[in-house]
């Protein structure tokens, strides 16, 4: 017979002599298999089974911490499933309930997510009409409103930021990323020019948003399309995504069939368009999916360039030497998925009515753990939210952190285009 097993009381210590449990009074003791288990459908922890009469059971909701939202005066929504909330709640559900149930962002500036979204707002403006020689205007412009905003969250008689660094500090940051973003976009249509895409295919749509309804979910389904593209030959669709990356654009692909988020694109796309065609006419058909990925440069504006022309060229050779240095893995790359096969899959499924779950469930801190795989990206990033989750044992004091650290801001959603 298998040894028994104390489950109940984190601070029951199960081994006593010849690794019998001490029997202690209101401690569970519980013969065979622990008696409780993760129910994936409720979140929640469920099962008893053996126990002794008079034990005590540690509730998972014992361990509530209380509204602490309400406290600092947020917001709670129940995000729509996106192929970003699946990664977020794939890193670590904590993160998952401050950023996307939360809305919580980082009172300050995040250099990655400022540099990705300038890279795909300047893709935006080639694809809409615009030429190479309007980027700089546009970048002056969304460098101009960054630094506002940094303004506003700069302290008055100290002149630092929540994170601690000066308003020209960061400022000047926030103009070198820019210009890497400038640098970055001009260098891809050197891979990839224009005017070849437009022999083949016709740009349909320019960062567009479909969303679908689906029965049995709570919340919708939303995807944002960087570029649609029809092809003129054979009349297929093809939706691309524009990626900023650090690592090798051939490694980053890899996974590219099977990821989330072009499934996500696939199902959404399709149902939304098979729902728009108008009866008698045929289906539209969805060739697959392009991944515009594009490897960050390791140089930064400096004093070493005279201008920044001087720095595109910099830029220009860092992407020529990469190329040559390994031409089967070159450091931009249009990566193509090809879809076959039925519109939705198992797989797919049973991973959106997860994160539908995550989008719906109550709010509370054992449901929403912390996943501590997550809290250094490459091992040296630490998590935005990595200060609340150290400090969970001081649950009280988060609503002057979140207010003293953290704005609220939702991801915008057109709810019209359900």
């Amino acid at each position: 017979m298998a040894n028994p097993i104390a489950v109940a009381d984190p601070a029951f210590r199960p081994r006593h002599k010849k690794g019998r449990p001490r029997k202690e009074e209101g401690k569970l003791q519980v013969k065979g298999n622990p008696i409780l288990h993760w129910d994936h459908e409720s979140l929640e922890l469920r099962g008893i089974t053996e126990a002794r009469q008079g034990a005590t059971v540690y509730q998972m909701k014992e361990r509530l911490h209380g509204p602490f939202w309400k406290n600092a005066n947020l917001v709670v929504a129940q995000p729509p499933i996106r192929s970003s909330a699946w990664k977020t709640c794939r890193e670590c559900p904590r993160k998952f309930m401050f950023r996307e149930r939360l809305g919580l962002q980082v009172a300050g500036y995040e250099p990655a997510l400022f540099t990705g979204d300038m890279f795909h707002q300047l893709m935006a403006a080639i694809y809409k009409g615009g030429s190479l020689d309007d980027l700089g205007r546009i970048l002056a412009h969304l460098v101009r409103e960054q630094v506002e905003a940094l303004g506003e969250l700069t302290d008055t008689g100290t002149g630092l930021l929540p994170n601690g660094r000066t308003f020209t500090e960061q400022a000047a940051t926030v103009e070198q990323d820019a210009k890497l973003a400038h640098a970055m976009v001009l260098a891809f249509f050197e891979f990839y020019p224009l005017e070849t895409l437009l022999k083949t295919y016709k740009i349909v749509e320019v960062e567009r948003e479909y969303a679908i309804k689906v029965p049995g979910l709570t919340v919708p389904l939303v995807i944002q399309v960087d570029l649609l593209l029809k092809n003129l030959r054979t009349n297929e669709y093809w939706i691309v995504d524009h990626k900023t990356t650090s690592l090798s654009p051939k490694v980053r692909s890899e996974t590219m069939p099977f990821e989330f988020q072009p499934r996500l694109y696939k199902w959404v796309w399709a149902s939304y368009m098979d729902a728009e065609t108008p009866e008698g006419e045929p289906p539209v058909k969805l060739g697959g999916t392009m991944h515009n990925i594009v490897r960050k440069p390791t140089i930064r504006f400096c004093a070493k360039d005279a201008d920044f022309d001087a720095y595109v060229q910099r830029v220009r050779e860092w992407y020529q030497e990469q190329a040559l240095k390994d031409p089967n893995d070159p450091p931009i790359l249009q990566s193509v998925v090809r879809h076959t096969g039925p519109v939705l899959d198992e797989e797919l499924l049973v991973q959106v009515h997860q994160l539908n779950r995550y989008s719906t469930a109550d709010l509370d801190l054992c449901r929403f753990y912390r996943d501590d795989s997550g809290c250094f990206k490459f091992g040296r990033k630490p998590c935005p939210y990595l200060p609340l989750c150290r400090s969970e044992h001081r649950f009280q004091e988060w609503p002057q952190m979140i207010q003293t650290s953290y704005v609220q801001s939702f991801r915008p959603f057109n709810s019209e285009e359900e």
